[in-house]
């Protein structure tokens, strides 16, 4: 709750700067899932990764581990019990992240003038049982 104030709190001071280096995406969703083994267990869940091989950008890596984190906290907290599938591959000149609790999807497209739009789809019908 601390990090999403403090993120907050630097969206309405202006721009976010970002530390973009080349990041091995499927090397650092490995690395947050191992942090979170812990969680996992307690929630009495699993974390079943699907990942094909490396997936090299330039991101800021630890805002995109902030990104694992959240999504990983959220498949736990709202799937207790259940398995959560993490599949990160390489679509031509995108990377894909699929948290997969829900059955939803979360999307990104630019904007103009800089920026990023987010966009969640959940089905409404919950997550197939």
């Amino acid at each position: 709750m601390v990090e999403t104030l403090l993120d907050v709190s630097q969206l309405a001071s202006g721009p976010v700067s970002l530390n973009v280096e080349d990041v091995d995406l499927s090397a650092l969703v490995t690395e947050e899932v191992a942090q979170l083994r812990e969680e996992v267990s307690r929630e009495g869940s699993e974390v079943l990764l699907r990942i094909a091989g490396p997936v090299r950008g330039r991101f800021d890596r630890a805002r995109l581990a902030q990104v694992v984190q959240g999504r990983l906290s959220n498949a736990l907290k709202y799937g207790p019990g259940k398995p959560v599938e993490v599949h990160v591959e390489q679509v031509g000149p995108c990377a894909r992240l699929t948290v997969e609790a829900h059955g939803g999807s979360v999307g990104v497209s630019e904007t103009p003038g800089g920026g990023a739009t987010f966009t969640v789809s959940l089905p409404l019908a919950g997550p197939k049982a």
